[in-house]
């Protein structure tokens, strides 16, 4: 249930006006529980809200209390059945709160109001007594007392009596699908008593699985030993129908295996044969092979050998050109100084001629 809708009917700055007790009277269709078929009792909280439903949205414990405290002196039985009639109705009838479409706001028990203003225990106590199913009301949001319980902190006696008296609660969820223990935290004996619950349940679906375990393990060892029957009495049957066909077929499967056998032998000589034979060309390949590697070896000497004198002769080569292209230039700078030249032979001349005496 949305805060603001819970907290719609706190109580506002008090007012000095008489207060009016108003018995319940129903003034919509009277609702009926699908589960009991009985009527459910409701309260409009506007327009006729009930003693008990005002005093604890006033918080005015006491007055409460007292209005659930066992008559002192009662006057017969029937007075104080009917007393304590009047004290059930009044612990099973819903608040209601309409829009002004008729649309429920909201809806509560006592017990639920008393949760979220959080009233004391004997209250709670007197509440449960007089209507023991409260705890398993849920109000228009889908919320358990339990939850209210959680969601609102409630003291641990509280948190105690909720739980005790409607321990499956904790695993229901409530209209936003949320269990109590999503809606606060809760005391540590409840914890303990959550826990205590969970082993059970654990050791429960121990023991359930395990005698399912079991059941399944006889059943189909029961199941295995009949099919091993079956199997070995249709064995027997075809055994004695066709022990002839089976001691031919016997007969045969051996002879099969003797000619298999054979063959085995044959083809293991004939591969034996032929492994060596390919060893042996095997050796002269490798024969071959290593005088090729020798004739290669040689070759390759030669051809470094005859690559080196190319190079020596290509050296040479390359200084005659040199020192042709060097005469050459020396007879093309003759050329073209003749007269240079011309004097330089006569004065040569001119030496190795003899002078006239």
């Amino acid at each position: 249930m949305p805060l603001d809708n819970l907290m719609c009917f706190m109580p506002t700055a008090p007012k000095e006006e008489p207060v009016f007790e108003v018995e319940v009277e129903v003034v919509k269709p009277v609702p009926v529980d699908v589960a009991t078929g009985r009527t459910l009792l409701e309260c409009d909280f506007d327009k006729n809200p009930s003693r008990l439903i005002k005093r604890i949205v006033a918080h005015k414990w006491n007055d409460a209390i007292d209005l659930l405290a066992e008559d002192e002196e009662p006057t017969d039985e029937n007075a104080a059945s009917a007393s304590d009639a009047k004290k059930k109705s009044m612990c099973a009838t819903w608040a209601v709160r309409y829009e002004e479409n008729e649309d429920i706001r909201w809806r509560v028990l006592p017990i639920h109001a008393a949760l979220i203003h959080g009233a004391p225990l004997q209250l709670i106590k007197d509440l449960i007594h007089f209507h023991p199913k409260a705890t398993m009301c849920a109000d228009d949001q889908g919320n358990l007392p339990i939850h209210l319980a959680f969601r609102y902190s409630a003291i641990e006696a509280i948190f105690n009596l909720v739980v005790e008296t409607n321990p499956g609660g904790l695993k229901i969820k409530n209209g936003k699908g949320r269990t109590p223990l999503q809606c606060g935290p809760p005391p540590t004996k409840v914890m303990a008593l959550i826990a205590k619950q969970a082993a059970e349940e654990a050791v429960i679906n121990v023991d359930t699985r395990i005698a399912s375990i079991i059941a399944e393990k006889d059943r189909t060892e029961a199941e295995a030993d009949k099919i091993r029957t079956q199997a070995e009495n249709m064995m027997d049957t075809l055994a004695a129908r066709h022990e002839g066909e089976l001691q031919a077929l016997d007969d045969k499967h051996k002879a099969t295996i003797i000619e298999l056998k054979e063959e085995v032998e044959d083809f293991q000589k004939e591969s034996r044969e032929a492994y060596e034979e390919k060893c042996n060309e095997c050796e002269e390949l490798l024969l071959e092979k290593e005088a090729l590697e020798l004739n290669t070896f040689a070759l390759e000497k030669n051809a470094l050998a005859l690559e080196k004198n190319t190079l020596l002769m290509e050296k040479k080569a390359l200084a005659l050109r040199k020192k042709a292209s060097l005469h050459v230039e020396t007879v093309e700078e003759n050329v073209r100084r003749p007269s240079k030249t011309s004097s330089k032979t006569s004065s040569i001349r001119g030496l190795f001629t003899p002078k006239k005496s």
